[in-house]
């Protein structure tokens, strides 16, 4: 065909749909066509027309020659074999790429599916597909599927690419060795990229050989001296290794055993002293090369702390808070504020990072921005306290710095995605606590002097105190955000953690025996995670709330536990949605929609507070935050610091019995009521919220005033029991 026959059948119109892969007769010359048309000339397309802009040319075989209406033009090289669906895959390939670039990734997403019908082994497209999945859907039970297929579909221009990111969603679910494989493949691939080195690290530790996460790191920083996220990985082994020489070297001691760090005669020579001291040498690179870390800074911090410079470990505390807060601090202060407390002192252990701080990195979402994450702000604000110190002996309280609930949510039944189709095991967090305290209890000899009655562990997820062994921790002092006062629990509460949370039969039995001991426990808040909500005070609005009573939420706790789910929130949501679905002036569903949902608590006077799997619910604190009138709908929970505050100032409890009467009992609050609990609102929201710094009157001085109650008693354990 030459060229004037090739002009010709354009004037005929004659085109090649690759939509359907057959001919448009229907198409004209420079019209605009739904996707993209092709024409084929002497086995190689000789010119391409596409939508938005894209015009005719034809200067070279062998090759998609793209001119748009402005702009250069563009050469692709395009070598396969000719055919309709060949051109198919390659030009919604193309168009996926063009969208991409403008931001589209939806888009792009629909366009690479296409090109991966036309052509079902591209590696490329796969590769591209799963990035998408990965990065912006964040489906990474998807993004590995794909992955999968572009390492089985042949060679990619984005091998490495591809083996890196494997890699990262191997790791993040929880396929430790895969992804290590997936690492090592980069780094054949490219020994001079780093990023492969230190992820291969953390896949190592995490599968608990040390030796070999060592190695990685040590080859990055063969090959970048100055790379300060490397060398703050290789201290923190470091404080690891010192930390299990300790309680090595404390066993054998037997009684009067202490870390060599604490001992008067700090033996500078030995093993442990030069680790700490090695890895103070390496976090103080790490900080000149990176000083906006906030991860190298609260470590070099811990270390200083162990080597008993207390000023200077404060000063990278609150340096270290202070990135990590990202200007939500309002000052360096420790604390606000002019009320006058007992000069209470608190000695913080020092436990391997791996427990703590090192879990940051790895899960920051989930540890230090959800509900739970109490536990990271109490331990950050007791290392900035006045309240700290490093003489045990001087120590009122012992505080063991454990991130429990972010374990929990790290840590699954299975390796693979979490929640619906994944739980979090609940059997490894209890065996995480037990080996918590034997470091403690073999380390140091403060434990046991007291039988735990002076130490403080923060278990702020659902669980509670089940989540550790019963008689240790029988006479500790545990900050909950659960204050289930049921005694004997029902059979499907343990039976469902056994089906479906990876039970151990130590939880198990632990399970049957209460979670919270009103004797010696503290119920606190949990950390509202929405800066909006506890940076002001926005309940302020009394006016314009228009729902009379609000509750949205789920009334099915777990589409893979369905055996429960007649037991979830005690019967109660479902009860709520059958009867008052429909009852004028209320908006009562189990439709939720997030973009909406504090908007809707800002209109509402009264909202419901059901339990969910717990006794306890964040939607009551929302609402606190919001100036909604919580109204409790559970019997036997203990609320935050409640033997200070008086809820029925501000809240309204409706017994579980009641709750059939529910539309009654509210409409027959009179406003003036309602007023004065609204007022009452106002003067009690800050005590539910986690101030930066704490404030008088929140919650963390609540706390610490709670604990020096605890101070004052500590030993008179009521005889009769628990409530």
């Amino acid at each position: 065909m030459d060229e004037s026959s090739y002009r010709d059948h354009l004037k005929r119109g004659v085109w090649m749909c690759l939509v359907t892969g057959s001919k448009c007769s229907s198409c004209k010359e420079g019209k605009r066509v739904l996707i993209e048309v092709a024409m084929v000339f002497e086995g190689r397309v000789r010119f391409c027309l596409l939508k938005d802009g894209w015009k005719y040319t034809g200067k070279r075989k062998g090759s998609l020659v793209l001119l748009p209406d402005q702009g250069e033009s563009r050469i692709v090289d395009y070598n396969d074999e000719l055919s309709a669906t060949a051109l198919s895959h390659f030009l919604w390939y193309f168009l996926a790429e063009k969208v991409s670039l403008a931001g589209d990734q939806d888009g792009a997403l629909v366009y690479l599916e296409q090109a991966a019908a036309s052509k079902p082994n591209a590696a490329d497209v796969h590769f591209k597909i799963g990035y998408i999945y990965h990065t912006h859907r964040q489906d990474l039970v998807k993004a590995v599927q794909h992955y999968e297929k572009a390492m089985g579909g042949g060679s990619t221009e984005n091998a490495w690419n591809l083996k890196y990111m494997a890699g990262n969603a191997y790791l993040t679910l929880g396929y430790l060795e895969k992804a290590r494989r997936m690492y090592e493949d980069a780094i054949k691939i490219n020994p001079s990229s780093l990023s492969p080195y230190k992820e291969a690290s953390i896949a190592a530790r995490l599968a608990g050989n040390h030796s070999l996460s060592s190695s990685y790191l040590r080859k990055c920083l063969e090959l970048q001296p100055k790379d300060a996220d490397a060398l703050a990985k290789m201290a923190e082994i470091l404080v690891g290794e010192a930390t299990e020489m300790a309680q090595e070297e404390a066993r054998l001691q037997g009684s009067d055993r202490l870390p060599v760090w604490m001992r008067q005669e700090k033996q500078e020579n030995s093993s442990t002293m030069e680790k700490l001291r090695e890895a103070e040498a390496l976090l103080l690179k790490s900080v000149s090369y990176n000083p906006t870390s906030s991860e190298s800074r609260f470590l070099l911090g811990t270390v200083l702390k162990m080597l008993g410079r207390k000023e200077e470990a404060q000063q990278h505390f609150r340096q270290s808070v202070s990135l990590r807060d990202q200007g939500q601090s309002k000052g360096d202060s420790p604390a606000r504020g002019k009320k006058k407390r007992r000069k209470m002192k608190v000695f913080v252990y020092d436990i391997h990072p791996q427990w703590n701080s090192a879990m940051l990195s790895l899960n920051m979402q989930q540890c230090r921005n959800s509900i739970y994450a109490a536990e990271v702000y109490i331990h950050e604000q007791l290392l900035l306290s006045d309240s700290l110190t490093l003489d045990p002996g001087a120590a009122d309280l012992f505080f063991i710095p454990l991130y429990a609930a972010c374990f929990l949510s790290s840590h699954f039944v299975r390796p693979g995605p979490g929640w619906p189709d994944n739980d979090v095991d609940i059997g490894k967090t209890y065996q995480a606590v037990q080996l918590v305290l034997e470091h403690v209890r073999q380390t140091y000899p403060f434990f046991d002097r007291s039988a735990g009655a002076d130490h403080v562990l923060v278990l702020s997820s659902d669980w509670g105190s089940c989540q550790g062994p019963f008689l240790e921790l029988h006479n500790s002092i545990l900050l909950v955000t659960s204050g289930d006062r049921t005694l004997v629990r029902p059979a499907w509460y343990a039976a469902r953690a056994a089906d479906h949370m990876g039970s151990s039969e130590e939880f198990a039995v632990r399970s049957r025996l209460p979670c919270f001991q009103l004797f010696k426990d503290v119920v606190i808040p949990p950390l509202v995670p929405h800066p909006a909500l506890t940076a002001s005070y926005m309940g302020e609005r009394t006016r314009g709330r228009d729902i009379l009573v609000y509750f949205r939420g789920t009334a099915a706790g777990s589409v893979k536990a369905l055996l429960y789910n007649k037991d979830y929130s005690l019967g109660i949501r479902q009860l709520l949605l059958r009867r008052y679905s429909r009852v004028r002036g209320w908006v009562v569903s189990d439709r939720i929609n997030s973009s909406s949902y504090h908007d809707e608590l800002l209109r509402s006077v009264f909202c419901l507070a059901p339990a969910g799997w717990e006794l306890w619910s964040v939607r009551f604190f929302e609402a606190i935050l919001l100036g909604c009138i919580p109204v409790l709908l559970t019997d036997d929970v203990q609320l935050p610091f409640q033997q200070r505050l008086d809820y029925s100032r501000f809240t309204v409890k409706v017994e579980q019995r009641r709750i059939l009467e529910l539309e009654s009992i509210l409409s027959s609050i009179n406003e003036t009521v309602i007023r004065r609990k609204q007022e009452g609102l106002k003067e009690v929201w800050k005590r539910m919220t986690y101030q930066r710094p704490p404030e008088d009157g929140d919650a963390f001085t609540g706390i610490m005033d709670e604990l020096a109650r605890r101070v004052e008693t500590l030993g008179k354990t009521p005889a009769g029991g628990w409530t």
